[in-house]
């Protein structure tokens, strides 16, 4: 029993390590595009935007150290977008249905992870068996919950840090929205961004 009583010990402590990695932890997604060659004869193009990864077949294989433009020039012609607030706003609220999602099936997780350990400890430590078998059977099922119960707040834990990256990036796509709109009201700049690739120049994503 005193084994048992520190199996449990160790439980907690790791599901409470689960919890201290904060939920800002890590660098959000980057917007990039890139080559993926899956065979002799068979390419993709990646384009990572918003909270997203879009993967275009090409009838052709591709030299992986093509830089971008070139890339983004095959996908979407060369000819610039003409709205940069309507992609950065529309890349903006995919990452917020992605981190609204990410965080619910996150704690739903961690929910099920907390009846999981529950219900382990009760069926390990509380239950009084009248059989040896039912004791056998019901103590192995409780080790069994115990032991996939950190794991459950680990999964968990982690869909609520990815979520929290992804809405500071919509965050960030939000901000470039409002600065491309101000820029617009005052004509002193475009309202499409020539110079960062995948913000306004060939990137006529359907947003």
């Amino acid at each position: 029993m005193t084994s048992l009583k520190h199996f449990l010990l160790f439980v907690l402590l790791f599901s409470a390590l689960s919890f201290a990695v904060p939920v800002s932890y890590g660098t959000a997604y980057t917007d990039t595009v890139f080559v993926t060659r899956v065979s002799s004869e068979k390419s993709y193009i990646a384009v990572r935007h918003g909270c997203r990864t879009d993967w275009i077949k090409q009838d052709s294989v591709l030299d992986k150290d093509l830089p971008q433009d070139s890339l983004l020039s095959i996908l979407y012609g060369s000819a610039p977008s003409s709205d940069s607030v309507a992609i950065y706003e529309g890349w903006a609220n995919s990452c917020a249905e992605y981190s609204s999602k990410q965080s619910i099936d996150g704690w739903k997780v961690i929910g099920a992870g907390v009846a999981l350990a529950t219900l382990g400890t009760v069926l390990t430590f509380f239950v009084d068996y009248d059989h040896l078998g039912t004791a056998i059977a019901g103590r192995t099922i409780g080790i069994g919950f115990l032991i996939v119960s950190p794991f459950e707040f680990w999964l968990g834990s982690s869909a609520i840090s990815n979520a929290s990256r992804q809405k500071e990036l919509g965050k960030r796509y939000k901000e470039k929205a409002e600065r491309y709109k101000e820029r617009y009201k005052l004509s002193i700049a475009p309202a499409i961004n020539l110079q960062e690739p995948g913000g306004g120049l060939f990137m006529q994503l359907g947003f």
